[in-house]
């Protein structure tokens, strides 16, 4: 997962690493397995990609609730 964002995000391993200021072999073990969740929401505030997405087992899926102003106080 963390993976395939860095790389639609066009960065290298180091790059990532370096823009969030750890170590490339620490960036490469969270693209192996689960990112804490503290730093989730540090990726989600530097790449602008969302917790949810980064770890859904811990933030939840995202989802997005429309209501058209016409619908509003509409019961």
């Amino acid at each position: 997962m963390l993976k395939d964002i860095r790389k639609e995000l066009g960065l290298t391993l180091e790059e990532a690493a370096t823009r969030l200021g750890v170590h490339f072999s620490t960036w490469h073990k969270w693209e192996k397995g689960n990112v804490p969740p503290h730093r989730a929401i540090q990726i989600e505030a530097v790449f602008g990609v969302s917790r949810a997405r980064i770890r859904p087992d811990f933030f939840g899926p995202t989802t997005t609730c429309l209501v058209m102003p016409e619908q509003r106080g509409a019961a």
